[in-house]
């Protein structure tokens, strides 16, 4: 498999998923249309800040309540089996939506790609896209457990890994 090719299906697959080239192509072309889905995209974004804020204060209440028994990183355990529920169930319709029902194998097969490039393209977009949904549920848990107990170089580095 060139490494390459599956890079440029990561990237197609990825402008498709999130409507990227129809956002630009709505730049270009119709700019009333392209504000309808900028603004939108901010309502969303307004709408969802609410439950962050919240899910934030939860885990610095959690945290400050768990910290003098000993206990600050039930944070962190909770973060990852929130963030593995979410991956459970989000991630099947996702699986099925991408690999069964998606419509663009009559455009990839006349390609001269691979099957594992195919494979290995949508497989990665599943992968990017559960990492953007986990995000806003793991990486505030990473951080509030690092500051508050002023962690060395090597938590950043094992938080990452344990986030990939």
């Amino acid at each position: 498999m060139r490494l390459n090719m599956i890079s440029k299906m990561v990237g197609v697959n990825m402008k498709v998923t999130f409507g990227i080239s129809a956002l630009a192509h709505n730049f270009r072309h119709n700019s009333k249309k392209f504000w309808t889905q900028v603004g939108l995209g901010g309502i969303i974004i307004l709408a969802l800040a609410p439950i962050f804020y919240g899910y934030l204060r939860l885990i610095q209440y959690t945290y400050d309540f768990m910290a003098p028994l000993g206990q600050g990183a039930t944070i962190l355990t909770m973060a990852i089996v929130l963030s593995s529920i979410l991956v459970f169930v989000l991630g099947i319709a996702y699986v099925v939506s991408v690999f069964y029902f998606s419509r663009d194998l009559d455009f990839l097969i006349p390609l001269p790609l691979s099957p594992g490039e195919v494979l290995g393209g949508k497989f990665a977009t599943v992968l990017v896209t559960e990492y953007l949904t986990i995000a806003p549920f793991m990486l505030p848990a990473i951080f509030v457990y690092g500051i508050h107990n002023e962690v060395g170089f090597l938590y950043w580095i094992a938080s990452i890994i344990v986030y990939l």
